[in-house]
């Protein structure tokens, strides 16, 4: 699936220029593309009504130079089309020659402002939303929020040509007055607003439209990424008729409290679903009795346990020697945020040589302590959801929801860590790697205990050799992967996270692995 960024798609559009593809030729395919995908819409969901009546709002732009070359094949085509101007006159020449060529032929154009375009978009079957495209940079101006809200608050089917208007391509932010459409068609490419919610939302349902650029125009290494089964199990380690469970790692798992001892059984049998050869569990000496029986295979570390049921302060140096016969450790998952699991989790980040993956109340904890992070030598990663991501940084969730993009990379700009954003379309971040969005995954799993098996399955990843990014990617894909199996299974209501264990195996069996 190729995801390139509105700045991406601009060098890809100079290639094709200078490769003999030009900008006029590119707007003419866009248009006759976006407008064949309608057209078939249209004749299959509305089969007794020939005559589809279209309202095209374009901008003075680009964008507005394909929404002009859709209704002269729209009007070609029989369909009953108006064309509603929302900045004035189109600026760049092959979108003024589009206008041009509707002269003469049956199509009224209006200014936005003039009295007939309100009963217009009330009346029109489909909107078109031609009006910014990539060209929105933050802010709508006036015209064009008056347009989206017509497009909005219009019973028809609103159509969006590449991204909708209010939407930056790139970062995803969103307008307040943004449109909200029923159906975008994507140029050439998918673009990060389109796969990052909450932006995501506002496309609706996705169409993507070749425009005739070659592929040798495309970037080497766009700046982001989309994972598929394919990457995901051909970076798996192969199993080999002679090997040993000393070949697929050995993860330390620092979990669980009095409170919470199922975070860490889930936690500990993701790990051992993905094939890790031994798991370690670091947990209060009273809940060895409560895990053993669910996880025999687990091999385990009892640390004392303080009143509040977390390890006791002073356990540290239990962990020694397990930890330095690990390839893998993850720390947090339900460990409790005391001054005990602080001082575990303190001395994990100084002293560990091998990978590291902080979760749930390890987070917790290191929002307290930010500057921990400062000179760790160990690999990392952090696996928050919108939450614990918005306490790292010092904002509210709803900052750090609108503009995930930019938060993102800034944090691991300041700190060299593989960071796993959780949420829908889950995103990857790593120094020097393009940003992974992940496709699988579905609201049945927004419940308690999924993050805990996805970070066993990373850590038991981590564990067996992958390098922090490959090991976050490809966790995430084959714990969305399992959720969506088991929510086809149980139902999205129905389905918990420990249902979700067998998918997995289930998965990999598919696969043949």
């Amino acid at each position: 699936m190729r995801v390139y960024t509105c700045d991406e798609m601009r060098q890809i559009e100079q290639r094709a220029d200078a490769g003999g593809l030009s900008y006029r030729q590119m707007m003419e395919n866009a248009g006759w593309r976006a407008t064949a995908i309608l057209l078939y819409w249209w004749r299959q969901s509305h089969p007794a009504q020939p005559v589809m009546r279209v309202a095209i709002f374009c901008g003075k732009g680009g964008n507005g130079g394909d929404g002009l070359v859709m209704a002269r094949h729209l009007s070609a085509a029989g369909m009953a089309v108006v064309v509603v101007l929302c900045q004035g006159q189109p600026v760049p020449a092959h979108s003024a020659a589009n206008l041009q060529l509707l002269r003469g032929r049956p199509i009224p154009i209006y200014q936005l402002g003039e009295a007939a375009v309100d009963q217009l978009a009330a009346e029109a079957d489909v909107l078109i939303d031609a009006v910014y495209g990539t060209g929105f940079r933050g802010e709508m101006d006036d015209r064009g929020r008056q347009a989206a809200a017509l497009m909005n608050s219009a019973p028809g089917t609103v159509w969006a040509v590449d991204v909708p208007s209010g939407v930056a391509g790139d970062s995803g932010h969103i307008d307040p007055g943004a449109v909200q459409a029923n159906f975008t068609v994507a140029l050439h490419s998918y673009k990060p607003a389109h796969l990052v919610y909450p932006a995501a939302g506002h496309s609706g349902q996705l169409v993507l439209a070749d425009i005739g650029i070659p592929a040798s125009c495309d970037p080497v290494q766009p700046a982001f990424h989309v994972t598929d089964a394919q990457q995901v199990f051909t970076a798996l380690p192969p199993r080999q008729q002679d090997t040993h469970k000393g070949d697929f790692g050995k993860l330390l798992a620092v979990v669980s409290s009095g409170d919470m001892p199922g975070a860490g059984q889930i936690c500990t049998a993701g790990a051992l679903r993905v094939g890790t050869g031994l798991v370690r569990v670091a947990i209060p000496r009273p809940l060895v009795a409560q895990y053993a029986p669910h996880l025999p295979e687990a091999v385990y570390l009892p640390l004392p346990q303080s009143e509040d049921g977390s390890a006791a302060p002073g356990a540290a140096p239990v962990l020694e020697k397990a930890l330095a016969d690990s390839t893998a450790c993850v720390v947090g998952c339900g460990m409790g945020t005391g001054q005990g699991p602080a001082q575990l989790l303190q001395y994990l980040l100084q002293h560990a040589a091998c990978p590291l993956l902080l979760d749930a109340d390890a987070l917790g904890i290191l929002s307290q302590s930010p500057d921990w992070l400062n000179g760790v030598k160990a690999p990392l990663v952090l696996t928050p959801h919108p939450g614990e991501m918005a306490r790292l940084l010092g904002i509210s969730t709803g900052q750090l929801v609108a503009n995930k993009l930019q938060y993102g990379r800034q944090f691991i700009e300041k700190y060299p860590v593989t960071l796993v954003l959780k949420g829908a379309h889950t995103l990857v971040f790593s120094p020097g790697c393009p940003v992974a969005v992940n496709p699988t995954g579905n609201p049945g799993m927004s419940k308690a205990g999924s993050g805990d098996l996805l970070s066993g399955i990373i850590g038991g990843l981590l564990a067996q050799g992958l390098s922090p990014y490959l090991a976050a990617v490809c966790g995430v894909w084959l714990h969305g992967a399992a959720g969506d199996r088991c929510a086809a299974r149980l139902s999205q209501t129905a389905m918990l996270p420990t249902d979700m264990q067998k998918d997995l195996s289930d998965l990999f069996l598919a696969h043949h692995r």
